[in-house]
C-alpha cells in the first residue's frame, strides 16, 4: 500500500523542489498524511483487509484439505507396501504422485506471483487507495494545499501536529464510507 502511494509524493515533492522560486503571490502551503495510520483506521479498509483475510482461510481451508489426502495417501502406501503387487505399488505411488502435484498447482494458482490471492488483495487496494486519493484530492482542492506528503513513506523528519491531515482524512473517508455502504468490492 505504502509502495504505491510513496512515490507518487515522493516525485512531487522531487518536481516541487525543482521548480522555479515562487512568484510572492503563490503560498505553499504543506500537510502530510499517514497511510499506514488511514489503512488502519479508515472502516473501508478495515472490511477490505477482513474480506481479504476471509479469502485466504477458505484457501488454506482447501489446501489442508489436499495435504490431508496427500498424507492419508502416504500412510496407505506405507502400511501396505509389504503386501501390494509391484504393479499396484505403483499404482498408489502415482495416485500420491498426481495428488502432490495437484498441491502444489493450488498453492501456485493462490500464492504464485500472479495468484489469487495478489489479484484479490490488488483488487481490495485499489478500491481503498482510489478512495483515499479522492478524499486527499478533495482537501486539496478545498482548503489549497500545494503539497500532501505521505508520513508512512518515512520521507518526512520532522512535521509541526497541526500540519498532518490524517484524521480529517480518516474521519472524511469513513463518514463517506457510512455514506455509501457499497464501497467495498463485492467477494468471491
Amino acid at each position: 500500500m505504502r509502495r504505491f502511494v510513496g512515490p507518487v509524493l515522493a516525485a512531487s515533492l522531487l518536481a516541487g523542489s525543482l521548480a522555479p522560486a515562487a512568484r510572492a503571490e503563490e503560498i505553499l502551503k504543506v500537510g502530510y498524511v499517514d497511510t499506514a495510520r488511514i489503512f488502519e483506521q479508515y472502516r473501508v479498509a478495515q472490511e477490505a483487509q477482513r474480506q481479504f483475510d476471509r479469502d485466504v482461510e477458505a484457501w488454506n481451508r482447501d489446501l489442508a484439505d489436499l495435504k490431508n489426502e496427500i498424507a492419508k495417501l502416504k500412510q496407505e502406501l506405507e502400511n501396505q507396501t509389504l503386501v501390494l503387487s509391484d504393479a499396484k505399488r505403483r499404482e498408489k505411488e502415482a495416485a500420491l504422485s498426481r495428488k502432490q502435484s495437484e498441491y502444489q498447482a493450488k498453492v501456485d494458482e493462490i500464492w504464485g506471483p500472479k495468484g489469487r490471492a495478489t489479484q484479490r488483495n490488488e483488487e481490495l487496494v485499489k478500491n481503498v487507495i482510489d478512495k483515499v486519493k479522492k478524499a486527499l484530492d478533495a482537501l486539496a482542492q478545498k482548503e489549497g494545499y500545494t503539497l500532501i506528503l505521505d508520513a508512512a513513506s518515512n520521507r518526512i523528519l520532522y512535521g509541526i501536529k497541526s500540519y498532518d491531515l490524517t484524521d480529517r482524512i480518516v474521519e472524511l473517508l469513513n463518514k463517506e464510507a457510512g455514506e455509501n455502504a457499497s464501497g467495498l468490492v463485492p467477494g468471491r
